[in-house]
């Protein structure tokens, strides 16, 4: 079955952008209006899970249909199930550790372990940019680069870099009239656009991510994802983040008790019949010699 690698880059786009932005903006006004065309303040700020359900279409593949569950949850904490027929890819991280694992379709391991340290960071950057909504990257050791006004598809974008140390980015290009996200692309070259709109306990988010990548000089749709449902604050319980445990082994079989030998009683000896004299043993008498 194939992986998807890259789904965590793709749902971690699902922010939108805001109300009118100018280019002269700073990089504070433009996440603080980013932040209002999703929601007030308060509602923002309760938000603690985001948990995405719907269906994955891979460019030139007949993998159909695919599902996609996948939750992100504070702190640094993700589960993502994607599920065909042929079985399902398992990816979690808890912190700073992280495993996957491939199932058939009959649930049977087919092979499974540890996120590299990459690939920690890159989902841990992920699950930032789900639950932030573009605040607070200094808290966690991040910073924002101001790209400044760009042009886009032939229209002016404002862009800003969201670095997450050294293994991980996301840029975003926003259009400076209606604050509206245009794009966004993360380290490895994948870019997502969003298209639709679904609400959840009054936030925006989107209806379906293009993610495409640049063949040739050319860029080439590699998958669309459509939701059917955006979840917020369900959360999950620790042990769901955790890698699961190999089922115990079956007790060996207790060896059989040692065979209890039963010896028959031994037949009595005869009782010796008491004699005058002092021995038990009587001789008998021997014949003289013959004379010669």
């Amino acid at each position: 079955m194939k992986t998807f690698p890259r789904l965590l880059a793709v749902c971690a786009a699902a922010l939108c952008a805001a109300a009118p932005l100018r280019a002269d903006d700073t990089i504070a006004q433009v996440i603080t209006k980013a932040r209002a065309r999703i929601g007030t303040e308060a509602a923002l700020a309760k938000v603690t899970a985001v948990r995405y359900q719907g269906a994955i279409a891979i460019a030139g593949s007949n993998d159909l249909p695919i599902s996609l569950d996948v939750i992100f949850q504070s702190p640094y904490r993700m589960l993502q199930r994607v599920t065909s027929a042929k079985g399902t890819e398992v990816l979690a991280l808890d912190g700073y550790e992280g495993w996957a694992m491939s199932l058939g379709p009959k649930s049977e391991l087919i092979r499974g372990g540890n996120l590299s340290a990459d690939a920690i960071a890159r989902h841990r950057a992920s699950v930032w940019e789900n639950l932030s909504f573009f605040s607070g990257i200094e808290l966690v050791n991040g910073s924002i680069e101001d790209g400044g006004t760009v042009t886009l598809d032939g229209q002016p974008a404002r862009k800003l870099v969201f670095r997450h140390g050294t293994r991980a980015w996301y840029a975003r290009w926003f259009d400076p009239a209606t604050g509206r996200l245009i794009q966004s692309e993360t380290e490895d070259g994948t870019i997502i656009r969003e298209e639709g709109e679904l609400l959840a306990a009054d936030l925006r988010f989107p209806k379906k991510l293009i993610n495409s990548a640049r063949k040739d000089g050319k860029l080439e749709v590699v998958s669309t994802i459509v939701f059917d449902k955006v979840i917020l604050n369900d959360l999950l319980p620790d042990k769901a983040f955790a890698p699961p445990r190999p089922a115990a082994a079956a007790p060996a079989p207790k060896p059989p008790a040692p065979a209890t030998l039963t010896l028959a009683p031994l037949m009595p000896l005869p009782k010796a019949t008491p004699s005058s004299s002092s021995s038990n043993i009587t001789l008998p008498t021997l014949p003289p010699p013959p004379t010669k």
